[in-house]
């Protein structure tokens, strides 16, 4: 009259088995039934009613009687779990089905063939577990936001070592809606950067989209030299490091990644100090630092997009080399910053400058806490952005502060034309530059609490303005460190202050000039850096120049040591037999000799001096003659 069916239970986890009873009513009939599966590619059925769930999902159990086979019993039986996932399943592609959970306990490799994920695969991964994407393999796990694809482990966090592409490089490699969970357990390598949820190696090329890497022991995602990655719209939290990469993948970073609660909440960049870039590129904005690890040589044009943050180890720099250029235009509101990570002055090297390319631009930079080293054998090269041999950069609106030595260095091959609206501050020294290019600083550019408030000018005793230029007041003096040399038309604008070190002059020399502009209320000082008598030599003029010209100056310890040999020549100004000089309103204080000598054939012209109880001399050589428009 009937079959019914006894089920202990209709739930039945993948790799288990349940027993089913079936009775034949009445009693007093055979008692013998047929089972069968509606699907035995996820539940079979045993000759006595054994019930072996293989595959989640569900199955329809049947029981009919042998006695008369138009009688039978049903059960829907709902499978759950996980399906064990071997090397074997994968090793040449294949797809792993929608809404299906899998399990693996060894390594697994995609050698060859494209692996496919369907949308809600979760394939959870024991200790040993890993997915590798081999050079001729391919992983497309493309979920949806309804439906993600998670890869992640079978127990406690960090439990597994992650997804890898090793050189997989094809449209075919795409992540995305997928999360990776929990990776990280161990490196790939012995290399510290290799414990990663996801390693990108060599020229691995993958799309990355609406992803999660979350959970990492190690880094959410490492790139190495030569990988590339779209990446747009992923979640990077919870992981040790949020990211590390070669410093030429770091470009592909973009700025609708989500950084949230990793441990170290920065994209370190560069793995040992030979790293280089050598493709143009741009580093995008990110709401975390751009975090260079160790010295990073550049020998392609690197830009920095409004708002970028690196940040350097202590120790660190980054160097220019032919072929590179750095790039950073940021505005007002999204300043681009180069920092240190330790957040004290003094605390990395800084930026080495070596190529004359207009492409060296910096508006609205921040360079901070840098200078910590040398950049040659010379102690006093320590400067946080450094420019070296012929280089070329132009520097507007830009901040340098915290410099365990000079903010910059500008030597004689240095070009800073435009140098404009910039801020030096709390430097242990603002700036030097060589002579020939200070007249590239702009009068708007300000100085304040540095340690030395002063701009450093001359690097040694034979350096030279060769360009017709003007020095500008810009509220802070211009140091001048040794003998410097005149040799082309140098106007020295109102208001400047001219500084010089103990025994420290100009000469003016072959076809140059030196004119002093000031005015009434607004005169230019040449004074000692120590406010004593005699402590500095004084100006020569050694040619016959109309722009010979001192307006409304005042002259103030000098006369230090003479111009020549025998008495009487020691002064503030020297007239040689081939200079000129015309004065006015000029004012002379603390010399240590006189005011002025005139030698045989030179000319010194006085309107409203001040000799301050100086005399002017004149000293002739025998038949020689001098003009000396001036009184004594």
């Amino acid at each position: 009259t009937g079959v019914t069916i006894a089920a202990p239970a209709t739930t039945i986890p993948v790799g288990t088995t349940t027993q089913l009873t079936a009775t034949v009513n009445p009693s007093t009939v055979s008692q013998s039934v047929t089972w069968s599966s509606s699907d035995v590619t996820r539940a079979t059925v045993s000759n006595v009613g054994l019930v072996t769930s293989v595959f989640p999902g569900t199955a329809r159990i049947t029981a009919a009687s042998v006695q008369d086979p138009t009688k039978v019993a049903t059960v829907d039986v709902t499978l759950t779990g996980c399906v064990p996932l071997v090397a074997a399943d994968v090793l040449n592609g294949g797809t792993l089905l929608a809404d299906v959970c899998y399990q693996a306990q060894v390594p697994l490799t995609v050698n060859s063939g494209t692996l496919t994920m369907q949308p809600g695969v979760r394939v959870e991964f024991g200790t040993n577990g890993s997915l590798t994407v081999a050079t001729n393999g391919r992983l497309r796990a493309v979920g949806t936001a309804a439906k993600p694809i998670v890869m992640t482990s079978i127990g406690a966090s960090a439990a597994w070592r992650g997804l890898r592409f090793a050189d997989s490089r094809g449209p075919e490699n795409m992540l995305h809606y997928v999360t990776i969970a929990n990776g990280g357990s161990a490196g790939w390598s012995g290399a510290t950067q290799s414990r990663s949820g996801l390693l990108l190696e060599s020229a691995s090329l993958v799309d990355i989209q609406n992803s999660t890497i979350t959970g990492s022991g190690g880094q959410g995602i490492t790139l190495y030299s030569g990988a590339e990655m779209t990446f747009i719209n992923n979640t990077l939290s919870n992981n040790a490091v949020a990211a590390w990469t070669h410093p030429n993948s770091a470009q592909y970073f973009d700025g609708s990644t989500a950084f949230t609660a990793n441990t170290a909440n920065v994209v370190r960049v560069t793995f040992g100090n030979t790293d280089v870039i050598t493709t143009a590129q741009t580093w995008r904005r990110l709401n975390v630092p751009y975090e260079i690890q160790s010295r990073t040589f550049i020998d392609a044009k690197l830009t920095l997009a409004p708002g970028v943050v690196v940040s350097a180890n202590p120790g660190v720099s980054l160097v220019e080399r032919p072929g590179g250029a750095i790039t950073a235009v940021g505005t007002n509101e999204g300043r681009i910053t180069f920092t240190s990570t330790v957040k004290l002055p003094n605390s990395w090297i800084g930026i080495q400058i070596t190529t004359a390319t207009p492409d060296n631009k910096f508006d609205y930079v921040i360079f901070e806490n840098g200078g910590s080293q040398a950049w040659t054998g010379a102690s006093d090269s320590r400067a946080m952005v450094y420019l070296d041999g012929n280089s070329k950069a132009v520097f507007t609106n830009s901040t340098f502060r915290g410099s365990g030595h000079y903010g910059l260095w500008v030597p004689a091959g240095g070009d800073i034309a435009g140098f404009s609206g910039n801020l030096f501050t709390d430097n242990a020294r603002a700036m030097i530059v060589h002579p020939d290019r200070v007249g590239a600083i702009a009068a708007n550019n300000t100085f304040t609490s540095n340690t030395e408030n002063k701009v450093r000018v001359t690097f040694g005793n034979s350096d030279r303005v060769n360009t017709a230029q003007t020095w500008q007041n810009t509220g802070t003096p211009f140091y001048v460190m040794d003998r410097t040399f005149v040799e082309a038309a140098l106007t020295i604008s109102a208001g400047t202050v001219l500084e010089f070190a103990q025994n420290a002059s100009l000469r003016v020399a072959n076809g140059g000039s030196l004119r002093g502009n000031g005015t009434t209320g607004v005169p230019i000082i040449f004074r000692g850096a120590e406010d004593l008598v005699g402590y500095w030599q004084g100006i020569q003029y050694d040619t016959f120049s109309a722009n010979n010209v001192l307006t409304f100056v005042t002259f103030s310890n000098a006369g230090a040591q003479p111009w020549f040999g025998g008495a009487n020549s020691t002064a503030t100004l020297h007239i040689t037999s081939d200079g000129l000089l015309n004065m006015s309103n000029v004012s002379f204080s603390k010399t240590g000799g006189y005011a002025a000598i005139v030698r045989s054939g030179g000319s010194l012209s006085c309107t409203n001096v001040s000799l301050g109880g100086f005399m002017n001399y004149v000293h002739t050589n025998s038949g020689g003659s001098a003009t000396l428009a001036c009184a004594p």
